[in-house]
């Protein structure tokens, strides 16, 4: 079940990611245009940060015995879907859009090599 859950948000996404402008903000604002975030920013953006964070946790616990394959999407990915904002129209690449999708994706494989060493050493 977490394994459809994981893939039915990454589609969302990647659709969020292809769309022309904002959907978050139009479906709750109606002006897709708007360059507003949900959340506020400080180094990076927010948004980002959260949506990555969350693929990842359902990444890792999805496909937990291939860890090494799911780690190599979930970074490919967290670049890829920014550079596609070089071709999608009332989008923008941002370096800092980047760093976000990485530290979501990161903070999760950190959080797990800890747990793995801690509970190593506890043995």
């Amino acid at each position: 079940m977490i394994k459809k859950i994981f893939h039915l948000y990454n589609f969302i996404i990647f659709f969020f990611y292809i769309y022309p402008g904002n959907l978050l903000v139009f479906l709750l604002s109606n002006d897709s245009l708007k360059d507003n975030q949900i959340f506020p920013s400080f180094i990076f953006s927010l948004d980002h940060f959260i949506g990555f964070l969350f693929l990842s946790l359902l990444g890792l616990i999805s496909y937990y015995k291939n860890l090494k394959k799911i780690i190599l999407y979930l970074v490919s990915i967290s670049i890829f879907f920014e550079l596609f904002h070089f071709y999608v129209p009332n989008r923008e690449f941002q370096i800092s859009d980047i760093f976000a999708n990485i530290s979501g994706v990161l903070i999760p494989i950190f959080i797990l090599v800890l747990f793995k060493i801690l509970k190593k050493n506890s043995k």
